[in-house]
């Protein structure tokens, strides 16, 4: 799908006002407003792609923006990084953990690991493909329908994750 060349230099010239215009409000709560709408427009329609027309559910989406909001308050609070150059900050470190988990599922070409978090044990729901080559590691641990549960109480087995 291409971008319509009629309407790159009108989308240019709109986000350029409205970036000036937000620098320019004077009012701490019109300027945090106009600050937040976009990055919120931009993730509603960011999920709209991925959940409207491609179908998928992905909580994972949701885990990388709040990585990136998690940046930007402790950016503030830690190194006293304004949020203006921390939002776009948040913005690479949101994609760098994004490549991070999403460049070895490409290269297998098949969803690797899931894993879900129980009040006492947390359980990895591996690819089938990967489990006979590991089952004398996993004995010891608690399987069923295609996942491994380790308890909460014990440390978990990082080398063999």
């Amino acid at each position: 799908m291409k971008f319509p060349r009629g309407q790159v230099l009108p989308v240019a010239i709109f986000g350029a006002v409205y970036a000036l215009l937000t620098a320019l409000v004077e009012n701490s709560y019109t300027q945090l407003i106009m600050t937040v709408v976009p990055i919120w427009a931009v993730m509603g329609l960011s999920w709209n792609l991925l959940s409207g027309y491609s179908g998928l559910v992905s909580f994972g989406h949701a885990a990388f923006f709040g990585l990136g909001a998690y940046f930007v308050a402790l950016a503030q609070i830690h190194w006293g990084l304004s949020p203006w150059f921390g939002i776009p900050c948040a913005a690479a470190v949101g994609a760098l953990a994004g490549l991070a988990v999403g460049i070895p599922t490409f290269r297998l070409r098949t969803n690797v690991v899931h894993y879900a978090a129980f009040t006492n044990h947390i359980s990895l729901y591996p690819a089938p493909f990967g489990v006979p080559e590991f089952e004398a590691d996993i004995a010891t641990y608690g399987a069923g329908k295609g996942t491994l549960r380790f308890p909460n109480d014990a440390p978990l087995p990082l080398d063999l994750i």
